[in-house]
This record gives structure tokens, sequence and C-alpha cells, in this order.
């Protein structure tokens, strides 16, 4: 019985810890290269055999006004071999741009395209759901190149339920850009 739960709490623990952190990629895939371009790419998501990188020299503060800034960057699409990471084509790049409401403590990306456009900044949420869009932790990681400290990673938040949970950038992204230089 005691063998029993431990083994219960330890599944529960696995879980808990799981929950409100993004994986880059799927249990069976392996990722591919962090960097490309000598670095100056920097991995953002991964999944499904398609990679997003920020090109980390294209990062560029178009705003900067207290309490709203908004930074611009291109991101390069590319496909990769999910059984050996391998990259296998890296399209062109696009513009992206964030927007940070710092009083609020809120990030938006620009609604670049969807349809339909009910505004033309979409909220990105701190903890729920990854991967609505892969450019969230793009976002993530252009606000830490600027300023060199997370805008929602590091700590935690509520999510739609009022549960406390860690927010879905952990410390690799900040590693990645951080071991880029």
């Amino acid at each position: 019985m005691k063998r029993m739960f431990l083994m219960a709490a330890l599944m529960m623990s696995a879980l808990l810890m799981t929950l409100g952190r993004p994986s880059t990629a799927d249990a069976n895939e392996l990722i591919p290269s962090e960097y490309l371009n000598g670095g100056v790419l920097i991995l953002g998501e991964a999944s499904h055999g398609t990679a997003w990188y920020i090109d980390r020299s294209s990062v560029r503060v178009e705003q900067e006004g207290p309490p709203k800034y908004i930074i611009s960057f291109q991101v390069f699409p590319a496909r990769y071999d999910m059984t050996t990471g391998e990259i296998t084509r890296v399209f062109d790049g696009s513009w992206q741009k964030c927007l940070y409401d710092v009083e609020h403590d809120r990030m938006y990306l620009y609604n670049s395209g969807m349809t339909p456009p009910a505004s033309p900044w979409v909220y990105i949420d701190p903890v729920g759901l990854v991967g609505e869009t892969p450019l969230d932790t793009c976002g993530e990681m252009a606000w830490y190149i600027i300023y060199k400290k997370p805008f929602y990673g590091g700590r935690q938040w509520r999510d739609s339920d009022g549960q406390s949970r860690w927010s879905n950038y952990g410390d690799e992204v900040y590693r990645r850009v951080d071991n880029s230089y």
C-alpha cells in the first residue's frame, strides 16, 4: 500500500513539473540545432518537423515609451528531419513584432494575416496552451535580447482557472540566447 502511494505521488510530481512548461518537440522527436548561421539564428520553437528561428541581429525596438514597448524581429521557419534533427530546408524570413505592456504585464503579437482580424494585436498568455502560435517564444526571446531579462519567464502566473503556474518559458529559452553570442 505504501509503495503504491509512493509511486502515485512520484507520477503526480512528474506531471505537475511539466504543466505550464513548453516542450520544443514531441517525446519521440529529435529537436533541430539550437543555432544556425553562426549563432545568429536562435531556435525558438520546434514541433512536427518545423522549427522557427529568431534572427538575433534583426531585433529592433520600434517604440520604447513606458508603459508600452514594440519590438520587431525576423523569424525564419525551417524543416527538419524528426528522426535525426537535421535541418533540411530554411525558408525566407518574415518580419514579426510584439507589443509589451509592462504596466499590465501583457505581451501581444501583431495580427499579421490572421483571419478574421478581431484586433491588430493578439494576446500571448504566459501560461496555458503552448504552441497556439510558434512566435510566442520568439516574442519572449526578442524582449530578452534587448533588455537582458525575461518578460514572462522565471515567475508564476495565474491561469484562466486561477491556479498559479510557471510561465511557458523555461530557462532554456534564455540560455539559448545567452549562448548565441
